[in-house]
């Protein structure tokens, strides 16, 4: 009878959004969107949930201010 009631569990917990508020079939969807346009889909720092990183394509290139970068540029202005 225990058995039952933690299976039980196991099946309520997986259909809980994430920290986000996304379903998981959402996040399923993200995941294939995310990998099939080169991303990684992987957790955000101390996040429990997963979310896309694409590297831009002047990643590694030197900068001084954001309209030099596709992304942020980490110098400060």
């Amino acid at each position: 009878m225990r058995w039952i009631a933690a299976l039980s569990m196991v099946l309520l917990a997986s259909c809980q959004p994430d920290a986000f508020g996304r379903s998981p079939s959402e996040v399923k969807a993200e995941q294939e969107q995310c990998l099939a346009d080169g991303g990684r889909f992987d957790y955000a720092g101390l996040n429990p949930a997963k979310i896309c990183y694409k590297t831009t394509q002047d990643a590694g290139n030197t900068c001084t201010q954001n309209s030099q970068c596709d992304g942020y540029c980490l110098a400060s202005d």
